[in-house]
């Protein structure tokens, strides 16, 4: 009689033994990785601008720009082989060239050099107190993947007015240092941001 009641409570403590294990493994199993949902403001500087070199970043306030007219749309590009050249386009396909200067202070001026007739009538120069990338994205892994987010050039003038970008489409992630970086999507360079989110 003893013997029956033995094996009975074997089985038991093997359902239990079972269950108690299952438990911890969903417990503790899983992803490791935490993630974090992403909103930063970073300023625009020769290391930054990586993000969005050779990107069209249309901007419907395109009258920021000295000489642009009030209600033209523009589209501006960050020059690929350098970060401190820029194309600006508008209506009709009119455009003029120039250089931009980053100031350590979040600043930067634009200084566009022509063709003469082009978009700008003549050569002039725009100062903008702040001139930022904003990025936001949902649920970013903290161990390097991928996750589509938003991207907005913003531009503050020295009147106080702040122009957005139309949103791009670009990839972030959150290196194992910490820091956020974003993945260029027309020359799939991973720029750094310099900041942790």
């Amino acid at each position: 009689m003893q013997r029956r009641n033995l094996g009975k409570a074997m089985r038991y403590l093997v359902v239990v033994g079972t269950l108690v294990s299952a438990f911890a493994l969903v417990a503790c199993g899983g992803d490791d990785s935490d993630s974090q949902d992403v909103d930063v403001t970073v300023p625009l500087n020769t290391v930054t601008v990586a993000a969005v070199q050779g990107v069209g970043i249309n901007i419907q306030g395109g009258q920021i720009f000295t000489g642009v007219s009030t209600g033209t749309a523009v589209t501006l590009i960050f020059r690929i082989a350098n970060a401190n050249a820029f194309t600006l386009t508008g209506p009709g396909g009119l455009s003029s060239d120039g250089t931009v200067a980053y100031n350590s202070d979040g600043a930067c001026t634009f200084t566009a050099t022509g063709p003469v007739g082009g978009l700008l009538p003549v050569a002039s120069v725009t100062t903008f107190s702040a001139c930022n990338l904003a990025i936001q994205a949902n649920d970013v892994p903290e161990d390097g993947s991928l996750v589509l987010g938003n991207l907005n050039v913003k531009f503050t003038t020295t009147g106080g007015a702040t122009v957005n970008s139309n949103p791009l489409a670009e990839n972030v992630s959150i290196g194992n240092n910490g820091q956020l970086f974003v993945v260029n999507p027309v020359t799939g360079g991973v720029a750094a941001t310099g900041v942790e989110p």
